[in-house]
């Protein structure tokens, strides 16, 4: 797939940014309350995507726990240091470079797949979302479920900035610019009713943070 404008735009801000930006925004009580989120949904015999794993924040913690996931992720830079994390610390997770539009999986590889982080705010284009939502559909088998952890784009906040700006809201992270797509409720039914997928959309608090959780199941 050629590299397009929002291609581009991701892999530019996550290579300024670098996993040591990316960690100075999350912190341990985080990224165990997003572990303690996707636990009850797995088996040990589940085959896991972590879908846009960045340096592996939620890969490494569940690898360790004996669970069979893979990572895939846009930026080079985050997925070089993923793998070489991999290496040290002796485990055996495969890590690719992919554009969640165009997944390098055959079909039916994998039961549970996660996207978290706000990884699906950076598709800008409606047409791309339905594109990776038809793709994880794809390699995701019969029963199985993906989980999506996104910003509350039901916030005083996120509704100033969606009559401002529309959905697609300009940000600055560590003074480098990015732009994401602002979901609420209503816009992932209305992305997910396009799609094959039963879905739930609902509120959750992680980790002290009011969050809009999608779980999508192949029936």
């Amino acid at each position: 797939m050629v590299q397009d404008k929002t291609q581009i735009l991701v892999t530019e801000f996550y290579k300024k940014l670098g996993t040591l930006g990316m960690t100075s925004l999350t912190n341990e009580k985080r990224d165990i309350g997003s572990i303690k989120f996707v636990l009850p949904f797995f088996k040990k015999s589940d085959r896991i995507l972590d879908l846009a794993c960045g340096y592996g924040r939620i890969t490494f913690p569940l690898a360790k726990k004996g669970f069979n996931i893979f990572g895939i992720d846009i930026s080079p830079n985050l997925i070089k240091y993923a793998r070489i994390n991999n290496n040290r610390q002796n485990l055996k997770i495969d890590f690719k470079i992919g554009d969640m539009r165009n997944l390098s999986y055959e079909n039916n590889s994998f039961d549970k797949i996660i996207c978290l982080w706000s990884s699906f705010n950076h598709i800008l284009e409606e047409k791309d979302q339905i594109l990776v939502l038809n793709e994880i559909y794809r390699i995701l088998s019969l029963g199985g479920i993906v989980l999506m952890d996104l910003p509350n784009g039901e916030s005083k906040w996120a509704k100033e900035q969606i009559r401002k700006y529309g959905r697609l809201v300009p940000d600055v992270i560590n003074d480098i610019k990015i732009i994401n797509y602002l979901h609420d409720r209503e816009t992932l039914k209305n992305l997910g009713e396009k799609t094959k997928f039963k879905q739930i959309v609902k509120f959750l608090n992680i980790a002290g943070r009011r969050r809009i959780i999608w779980i999508l199941k192949k029936e």
